[in-house]
């Protein structure tokens, strides 16, 4: 997805990607119990970055100067979003609520995946490895009726 949309000239940079649940936790509290701007509605546990299959995207803003400038502004992330749907992944951009420029992610809901189900599997069964063995069950990166796992376990998937 990046080396595509570095192709079309624009450059992002992958700043987060696997959070535990403390870090969750404090990036939750910002901007309810602690200072600063809401940047998630994501709970510990219920992030696609707690699972490792999530990542927060940065454009630099002004490459001239040193060092990384955050561009924030939605319309940056433009070519992000088309680039990650191209390879079917969701972009939370085209999100209804809390649009997110940044935050491209598997489409965990398209593939029966919910947040309490991976979240029972790291507490009662050895932890991240086996969500991962979970997803690997599945062909990412094409539309959902070619993966073969969706197609034999959701009647939805024709």
């Amino acid at each position: 997805c990046l080396q595509n949309c570095r192709k079309r000239g624009y450059d992002y940079f992958l700043i987060s990607g696997l959070r535990d649940y403390d870090e969750q936790k404090e990036l939750y509290a910002q901007g309810r119990t602690k200072p600063g701007k809401i940047v998630t509605k994501a709970r510990p546990g219920y992030s696609a970055h707690n699972y490792a299959v999530a990542g927060d995207n940065c454009r630099d803003k002004d490459k001239k100067r040193k060092g990384l400038q955050p561009d924030w502004d939605l319309k940056a992330y433009k070519v992000l979003q088309e680039e990650a749907e191209k390879l079917h992944l969701e972009s939370a951009m085209s999100w209804k609520k809390f649009k997110e420029g940044p935050h491209v992610q598997l489409p965990l809901k398209e593939h029966m995946f919910t947040f309490k189900d991976m979240k029972t599997i790291i507490e009662k069964r050895n932890g991240l490895k086996r969500v991962h063995r979970v997803l690997d069950k599945h062909t990412w990166g094409v539309p959902l009726k070619d993966c073969k796992f969706c197609k034999e376990h959701n009647p939805k998937v024709k």
